[in-house]
């Protein structure tokens, strides 16, 4: 086994980072690996000297084994239990998060969008957050509802403005996204 190889089975044995998460939703690393996380893919914020995870970042790091999470009263937090508190939260998280699993795993670093206006900011690979702007803004929908015109309207707008390529993010039945990149065009 070369050294690479030791180093990569290294990584994927080392026991999962200890995580919490508080009563309004928000999953919290005290633990000294806590800017390893950070770094390896600019996942959460830092406030004061803890590591603040969004909803979809946890998601994403429990399912990928790279966290654990308990509540406040330390009992165990599985996936599906971490799925069900955040729906009640906000109905479109499991759409959301097929998406911004999807983008993650293509090598994409992700940021939250605009608040209620659009869903993901999206640099280009290699780029850090906070250094470098957003390429992308996506708008998550699921197949079969129906997205208004002045709903559109406003999205391609929001993507004009910000001087950034804007695309729908369409999550078919079988949970597939589908990216449509949007403009306006002048007749």
């Amino acid at each position: 086994m070369s050294g690479d190889e030791e180093m990569v089975e290294a990584e994927e044995e080392a026991e999962p980072v200890e995580a919490i998460l508080d009563e309004n939703g928000l999953v919290k690393i005290f633990d000294e690996r806590k800017t390893e996380i950070y770094n390896k893919g600019y996942y959460g914020y830092f406030e004061k000297d803890v590591l603040n995870l969004t909803p979809l970042e946890a998601l994403l790091l429990l399912e990928r084994g790279k966290i654990k999470v308990t509540d406040t009263s330390k009992n165990a937090v599985d996936f599906k239990q971490l799925v069900n508190f955040y729906l009640k939260k906000d109905r479109k998280i499991w759409t959301k998060y097929i998406v911004y699993r999807d983008l993650r795993s293509r090598g994409y670093t992700v940021g939250l969008g605009y608040e209620g206006d659009m869903d993901f900011r999206v640099y280009e690979r290699g780029a850090v957050p906070n250094e470098e702007a957003a390429k992308y803004l996506i708008y998550v929908i699921e197949e079969g509802i129906p997205l208004a015109l002045i709903d559109l309207e406003k999205i391609i707008s929001i993507g004009a403005s910000s001087r950034k390529k804007t695309a729908l993010a369409v999550v078919d039945r079988q949970g597939e996204p589908t990216y449509y990149f949007v403009s306006e065009v002048e007749l």
